[in-house]
This record gives structure tokens, sequence and C-alpha cells, in this order.
């Protein structure tokens, strides 16, 4: 449409999706002498229903609006998309023991059996079509079955055992085997790519023809299971696909410090295997006319491991003050820290899997604080009590080190097919370059980076920058409760946020520049508000309000209880 004064008429829904999920869960308690069992099932089934949709965009070129309202248009796009509907069946028995060996030691153990099933179609007469020719040599085509099997060996032992050292030391540990349910991006991707998301284009020259909704370029496309090249894309799965497992240990020291004070000091570890990621597959042989569809296969190629020391002092509520502090000392690191972050390849033996790098949510270091105090009223009579008496005031602390920086870069293949891929690093550049327009005096070098190879992942280190910023905020509450009556009663409220009014700013941005939108370009941050603090490759901005990182504000509350 790039003739005339161009205008889009849309019509139709784009989506109409639904999910339903049942959950029962039972549990049998039984003790024996020191022992105390437990038995349990738990039965879960969730339903995605992606409904079926016909939507269509009518663009008008030479003439604009006049020759809309004529009922002429230039362009016809159709999208139509099949009913996708599945069910998805999640069975787990587990069997449970706290045994106290002693009065100073007691010992829990267990075992869990999970029996995650492979989505099955929940509309009669139209079974899953998987693709073929991925994870296989047989050639590229959608044939009906299941998408991958169902492993019935998921066993999932767990154990955890707490030793009393003094009357006021205690020390615990913990280990155990966590399976996920294991679909990630799989079952969504699929209902919108062959053969249930189908689309068709007509082209019609101008003055074009009645804008008639019987006419045939209306009309619902023929299901069918041969590819479409104008649909763009399709989605594989490993047909020996296996839910991801977690496996999880910790180890606890607590210290009680006078009577109403306890100091913890904890380690935790995970260590995750078979994670799901999705890489985008680019087969020569769809190849037409220029035209390169994707193929998002999804396998267990996905690894990460999490390390962390926590310390805690509690304080319990006495003579009106109560707190809690915590440090976390933490490094987490990943191939991908989603399902849908893979590589980009003309086949998936050319996939290979990148070292362990920061997370997107790597954050070193962290501190909260929370305060509670009730602050006592004086003595000034029954008047005095009735104003003053009951006021308490809240406070929480929250600073974080500086959030890790990914650079990506967008690529193209053909004019539909498009993947994100990380970033060439260009030799001699430096990564920063000062500019006094930004907070922190400098902001990223868009010399220093530059556009791969097409189907290439370029030679940057995922996340290994750091954003100039990190978080630190402080908020306060004061509040009372009047007793109404017996039964009725008043909270009153003010909250503050960000009292001093520190500014905290996202990860700089990757985008081009758009001052409409408040996105400032590659590098720096801006003012957009829809992007949270602490996102590795974000777009720049300040977070909304109320939240983590927004400017000073407030709020008032008060709520009535009968």
């Amino acid at each position: 449409m790039a003739n005339g004064n161009p205008m889009v008429v849309r019509e139709g829904p784009l989506y109409s999706n639904v999910q339903r999920q049942l959950n029962f869960v039972d549990t049998f308690a039984w003790a024996v002498g020191v022992h105390q069992l437990k038995f349990g099932i738990d039965y879960r089934r969730l339903s995605p229903n992606g409904g079926a949709s016909m939507n269509y965009i009518a663009g008008q070129g030479p003439g604009g609006f006049q020759m809309l309202v004529l009922g002429n248009v230039g362009v016809i796009f159709v999208a139509d998309k099949y009913p996708y509907s599945v069910n998805i069946n999640n069975y787990s028995l587990f069997a449970q023991d706290t045994w106290k060996i002693a009065n100073h030691l007691t010992l829990t153990y267990g075992l869990r059996w999970e029996i995650n099933g492979s989505p099955k179609s929940a509309i009669s007469g139209q079974p899953l079509y998987p693709v073929q020719g991925i994870f296989d040599s047989n050639p590229i085509a959608l044939v009906p079955g299941e998408l991958w099997h169902t492993r019935f060996g998921n066993f999932a032992p767990r154990i955890g055992v707490a030793y009393q050292v003094t009357t006021k030391t205690v020390a615990r540990g913990g280990f155990g085997f966590f399976y996920d349910l294991g679909h990630g991006n799989a079952t969504g991707d699929g209902s919108g790519t062959d053969p249930y998301f189908r689309t068709n284009f007509t082209f019609l020259s101008p003055p074009g023809v009645p804008f008639d909704l019987t006419n045939a370029a209306f009309q619902p496309v023929p299901f069918s299971t041969a590819i479409s090249l104008v649909s763009g894309s399709l989605t594989a799965i490993d047909p020996n696909l296996r839910v991801p497992v977690t496996m999880q240990w910790n180890a606890a020291i607590e210290r009680e410090l006078g009577a109403n004070q306890r100091l913890t000091a904890t380690y935790v570890g995970a260590d995750s295997r078979r994670l799901l990621r999705e890489d985008n597959i680019l087969p020569p042989s769809l190849l037409v006319n220029g035209n390169q569809p994707i193929v998002y296969a999804t396998w267990n190629g996905g690894y990460s491991h999490y390390e962390a020391l926590q310390v805690q002092f509690q304080r319990r509520m006495s003579h009106g003050l109560q707190a809690l502090v915590s440090y976390t000392l933490a490094k987490s690191r990943d191939l991908a820290s989603s399902d849908g972050t893979g590589f980009a390849a003309t086949n998936v033996n050319q996939i290979v899997l990148p070292p362990l790098t920061p997370s997107d949510y790597d954050i070193r270091n962290s501190i909260a604080g929370a305060v509670s105090y009730e602050m006592p009223a004086p003595v000034w009579g029954r008047v005095g009590n009735a104003i003053l008496k009951g006021w308490a005031i809240d406070g929480l602390v929250r600073a974080s080190s500086a959030p890790p920086i990914n650079v990506t870069v967008g690529n193209q293949t053909g004019f539909i097919s498009y993947y994100l891929t990380l970033a060439n690093v260009v030799p001699g550049q430096p990564e920063w370059i000062p500019d006094p327009t930004q907070p922190a005096g400098r902001a990223l070098n868009p010399a220093a980076f530059s556009l791969p190879p097409a189907g290439e992942q370029g030679n940057y280190t995922r996340n290994s920058l750091r954003s100039p910023y990190s978080v630190d905020q402080t908020d306060l509450a004061l509040r009372r409760r009047f007793n109404l009556t017996e039964r009725v009663k008043l909270d009153v409220r003010a909250e503050y946020f960000n009292v001093f009014n520190h500014p905290m700013f996202g990860a700089p941005g990757l985008n081009e520049p758009n001052a409409e939108l408040g996105i400032p370009g590659f590098g720096k941050v801006g003012t957009t508000t829809n992007v949270a603090l602490g996102r590795g490759g974000a777009v720049g901005g300040q977070s909304a309000l109320y939240a983590l990182g927004s400017p000073r504000s407030a709020q008032f509350t008060i709520k009535l209880q009968f």
C-alpha cells in the first residue's frame, strides 16, 4: 500500500483463546509411633483452547479514504485460524515420612512419581500434526500423531534433616528432584502455525472491487496439511522430548539472639537439566522465491545453575517493634533465560550450545529490610488516647546491584522470517562512550556492535555487560485501625513510595529512537513505562507508577470492615 494515502480497515477477531484447568489433590496422614506418614495424589488437567477465527485487513491504495467509502480497496489480506484444542493430563503420586529419630534430630524423606503426558487433541476427528523431518532424516511434512512420547520413569526423591545443635542453634539441610510440566512454548506456538493458522493474500488492482464480504477473497482457506509458504512458520517438537528436571539443595544454620531475635544463614543451590529451548531452523528445502519459512524447533538443550548465600535477621514483635532484614549474594547462569531465545541454523545438527553465561536476572547482590513500629500513645487522658493511640509506621528498603545487559540485533531471511541474534563485536571500538544527556554520564556505543551474517550468531558474549543503573528505594507507610464497634472497623493507611525520589532506570534500550513513545534509542535510557527494572536486554525506561523504580508518589487508603 505504497501509493496515495493508505487506509487500513481490520475486521474479525485476532484471537479466541480459553484456558481451563481442573486440579484434584488429596492426602492421607497416619501417625505410627515416631513416624508421621503421608500419602497423596495430585491430578491436574489443562485444556488450552484456541478457537477458530477469521480476520481480514483491507488496505486502500491510490485514492485514499474516498475510494474506501465508495466500496473499493487496493489490497486484501486474509488470515484464517482453525480451532486448536488439546488436553494435557498430569498425574502425581507421593509418599512421605517424617521420622523423629531423637528429641534433637528429625529426618523427612519421600518419593514423588510424576507422569506428565503429551498433549492430546480435544477435537473429534482432528488429530495433532507434528512436523517430521527436523529431528530425523524424513522429508519435512505434517503428519498426524503425538507431539512427543510420554515418559513413565520420572521419580523424584527428596530428603530433609533438622538437627538441634544447642537449645538456641538449629542446623537444617535438604536435597530433592523436581520435574517441570515440560510444555513451554510448544503447545502455544503450535496453535499459531501450520496447519491451524492459514493465510491467503489477494492483491487487487485499482480501482479495486466492491468491498463485499461475500467475495471469494473472504472465504475460509480450506484446511490442509500441506506446508503453506505464506503462513511463514512451523512448530516442530523433538519426539523424544523429556520434561525438564531440577536438582535443589540447601543447608542452613539458625541461631537465636536473645528472646525475640533470630539470625539465619543459608546456602542454596539449583541445577536444572534438560531445559527446553526453541531454535529457529531455516531449511533450504522450504526456500521459494526468496521466502524462507521458520521452523520453531523445541528440544532439551537448556541448562542452568544457581548458587546463593542468604543471611536473614528477624526480630519478632517486642515493645511495639518488629523487623526483617535479608541479604543475598547470588550467581545465576544459564544458556538462555527463556524457552524462545535460541539460534538460527539450516538444521538442528548445526546448533552448538553456548557456554554458561549470566542469566537475564543475575543480580549478584541484593538487600531488603522491613521494619514495623507501633508508636506508644502519650498519657493525655481519654481524648488523647482516642486521637494518638494505635498508630504504626512501616518502612521498606530495597537495594540491589546492577542487572546484566544483552546486545542483540534483528536479522531477516526473505520477507517474512525475522529473528534476533547476538551482535558481532567491532574490534577497537569502546563499549561505552561519554554522553552527558544520560544519568550515568555514558551510553552504549552503537559503533561497537554490528550485524552478523544471516543465519549466524555474533561473537558478543551474552549478558557480559552490566547496566550502570541499580535499585535503591525506600517506601514508608503510616496506618491505624479504628474500632468503631465490636464488629465494625475502619483502617486508614497513607503510603509513600520512593520517599527520597531516587532515580532508577532499566537497561539501556535496543530500539530505534522514537520521541513520541519515549524510546531514546540504542544504548540509552528514556521515559517509557512498559519495562520492569532489571530485565537484561530490555528497552530502556523507568518503571510504572507505584512499582519499583517509580518517581516519588503517595496514595491514601480507607477500608471499612464489618
